[in-house]
């Protein structure tokens, strides 16, 4: 009994982190698409009009504009592969793990790469840092949680 116990926690734990992995993922999806769209609208006559109300902002989409499409296409396609990961996890498949390790370390290396490749004044690159730490320390929780559930409940 107490055997049967531990695996029903073990699949709402599993459920839990799929659940929010979902969620995390919807909005990545979202945000990526959002992202995309707003690249075709973005114009020259738009950041002068950004500049007269908020110069530092328009100055941050202005540097982050010839990014925003590369950016949008690697995080869409970054977020399926972590959603298949998921999916395959949800249904007991070790082997999704490996997708979702893949995925969100896809994102760590492109926040890496485009953190770089914008050079960033100091302030804005120790946020980007502090970021990136706690996007990896937040991916580490999740593929050792999703990891030691998957290995205990494959096991029996």
């Amino acid at each position: 009994m107490e055997q049967h116990d531990i695996e029903n926690k073990l699949f709402k734990a599993l459920r839990t982190l799929s659940i929010l992995s979902y969620i995390m993922c919807g909005i990545w999806l979202i945000m990526s698409l959002f992202t995309y769209l707003t690249s075709n609208l973005v114009d020259e006559n738009m950041l002068k009009e950004m500049s007269k109300m908020n110069e530092q902002q328009s100055q941050m989409v202005a540097i982050f504009l010839p990014y925003m499409k590369p950016w949008a296409i690697s995080v869409f396609l970054l977020t399926l592969v972590s959603l298949a990961g998921v999916i395959m996890m949800s249904r007991l498949n070790f082997n999704g793990l490996y997708l979702y390790v893949v995925g969100e370390l896809g994102f760590v290396f492109v926040g890496i790469v485009l953190n770089k490749a914008m050079q960033n004044p100091a302030e804005q690159g120790m946020q980007g840092l502090y970021q990136l730490l706690i996007s990896i320390g937040l991916d580490s929780i999740f593929i050792f949680q999703y990891r030691n559930i998957l290995k205990y409940l494959l096991k029996r």
